[in-house]
């Protein structure tokens, strides 16, 4: 069965042509003019009048949706996209190409009429693809820079104030001759069947020669357009819910630093997820290993965010947090480079923190890497000791716990957290720096009057401390060591067994670090506790333990 294509303000139907050869052409524009010259020019193809951006078609109908250089026309674009999400199927795909929000803010100051000339009344950029477009249920899968022979249109704008726009009734000439000859030169044409059926012509064609390297020039100079693909997930999730609405958008920080084959191996198994609205944030630490080349090699949609140096877990998650609330998420989870997660693992997650209004914070089911043995299933605080245990550590998972339960705290390395939580108790305290920092967060959440939930249906792997070198190295041990101290002042627990314990397990890790050779380790656990008093919190001395 041929695929149903639309062409969402088709214009004179220049695309025509190329987006026929996908399948049923249907090409829909506001302008009498313009469907009378497209049904002139292209007889062949299906186009309709519509009044009001409203689609005289049936929901479910398309497989894919168009939309070239128009939503930055719309005056009321969340109707606009309503239609286009009720006419497209459950998994089907829309393609929305809107002008480069660079180009378009630096020609607005060169020729200040230039949103007047062109009708632009809005930027195509990430907040609104947050705002608005994630918000109806499209998953953004690629985002890339046009490189074609259009981006000249944008250097004819710049030099000579004139708009070239196929949307207007009155194209002169020149300017229609200059968009024809874009088209005839874009990528999307060359990636048709209709041009390498004339392949041999245009391999003598000189202009052709000139067009690949002079377009990706002007890309570089003003790339004129930016094109996103998204793909409609399907709704009947009970993801509806009157406080989000459906889909809420997820934002999964993901913190790396030197750890490129894990980090890597995580965005690997995100790409995989069934959800249908989340986005990746990826706080690189500093890193020198070619983590960031590699990372935005393999996963060009991830947003990046680069620091000169390693600002620990809870300053660089921090740093996420604020890039998804600010890029307007519901919910942000926190997610370690060295995890795998399974495919509904956050559909899960959601499903269940969107089912109560007092549910602040969630996480999953973690086994140890491969493995079928349990490393979470769920977080308590001991009230006589006041040290954090996760329950069923180390045993085989046989379905001990499949149940939902309140707990204490979720682990860090996989925290779904409701962003008015954030607003309400802040974010992690980095004092820490490294450890501690989740179950001191879930703690203040918790007091707060939040609801903490374990989710057995969403699982996850982890392979345990990896950036930290291991529970054994002196880096770990430093900082465990001390936060075990902040950890119990800044809470004020009330533990009576919290001194006896905790001087029995720094016997034991002194003890444990000469046996094993490594006195490194029994000095960076003393030197924890030195530090602790001292007031030196925060990076504290952890980087001479690495």
């Amino acid at each position: 069965m041929s695929k149903k294509i639309l062409d969402f303000g088709c214009g004179r139907g220049f695309r025509a042509p190329v987006l026929g050869l996908l399948g049923e052409y249907w090409g829909v524009d506001i302008l009498l003019d313009n469907i009378e010259q497209a049904k002139h020019d292209f007889p062949d193809k299906n186009f309709v009048l519509i009044d009001n951006q409203t689609l005289p078609f049936a929901d479910n109908y398309f497989d894919q949706i168009f939309a070239y250089e128009v939503l930055e026309h719309a005056s009321d674009l969340p109707a606009v996209l309503g239609e286009i999400k009720r006419c497209l199927k459950d998994s089907g795909k829309l393609i929305i190409e809107s002008p480069s929000p660079f180009s378009e803010k630096v020609l607005r100051k060169v020729h200040p009429s230039y949103w007047q000339e062109s009708g632009h009344i809005r930027l195509i950029d990430e907040r609104l693809i947050a705002e608005v477009i994630s918000r109806l249920g499209f998953k953004l899968l690629k985002r890339q820079k046009k490189k074609g022979a259009e981006n000249y249109l944008y250097l004819y704008y710049f030099f000579t104030g004139r708009v070239i726009s196929s949307q207007t009734g009155d194209i002169d000439r020149e300017n229609m001759f200059l968009r024809r000859l874009a088209l005839l030169f874009s990528e999307d044409y060359f990636q048709t069947r209709l041009f390498r059926e004339f392949a041999w012509f245009w391999f003598l064609c000189p202009i052709w020669l000139l067009t690949l390297p002079l377009g990706r020039i002007a890309s570089l100079i003003f790339p004129k357009s930016i094109r996103y693909e998204f793909v409609l997930g399907k709704t009947s999730t009970g993801l509806v819910n009157k406080e989000f609405g459906a889909w809420p958008l997820v934002s999964i920080i993901v913190l790396n630093w030197n750890g490129m084959q894990d980090t890597i191996e995580c965005l690997t198994s995100l790409a995989k997820v069934n959800y249908a609205n989340f986005n990746v944030i990826l706080v690189d630490n500093g890193s020198t290993d070619g983590s960031v080349k590699a990372i935005k090699r393999s996963f060009p949609d991830a947003i990046l965010l680069q620091n000169k140096t390693n600002l620990g877990f809870a300053a660089g998650n921090n740093q996420g947090i604020r890039a998804a609330i600010d890029r307007g998420a519901d919910y942000v989870l926190l997610l370690n480079n060295d995890t795998v997660v399974k495919p509904d693992f956050l559909t899960n997650l959601v499903q269940v923190a969107a089912s109560k209004p007092n549910i602040g914070l969630v996480g999953p089911k973690i086994h140890f890497y491969r493995t079928k043995t349990l490393w979470y299933g769920g977080g308590f605080i001991n009230q006589l000791t006041g040290f954090t245990s996760h329950r069923g550590e180390g045993q085989l998972d046989v379905g001990q716990f499949e149940s939902e339960a309140d707990v204490d705290f979720v682990s860090g390395c996989a925290m779904l957290v409701k962003q008015k939580v954030f607003e309400r108790i802040g974010f992690l305290d980095e004092a820490y720096y490294h450890s501690h920092e989740d179950s001191d967060f879930c703690w203040r959440a918790k007091q707060a009057g939040y609801q903490i939930v374990y989710v057995p249906t969403a699982v996850i792997e982890h392979k345990l401390a990896v950036a930290s070198g291991g529970r054994r190295s002196p880096f770990y041990l430093y900082y465990r060591t001390r936060n075990h101290l902040l950890f119990q002042r800044k809470q004020r627990l009330k533990a009576p067994l919290f001194m006896p314990i905790f001087i029995f397990l720094v016997i034991k890790r002194v003890v444990g670090s000469i046996m094993y050779g490594q006195p490194k380790g029994a000095l960076a656990t003393l030197r924890g506790i030195w530090d602790f008093y001292r007031g030196n919190w925060g990076k504290g001395r952890g980087d001479a333990f690495r």
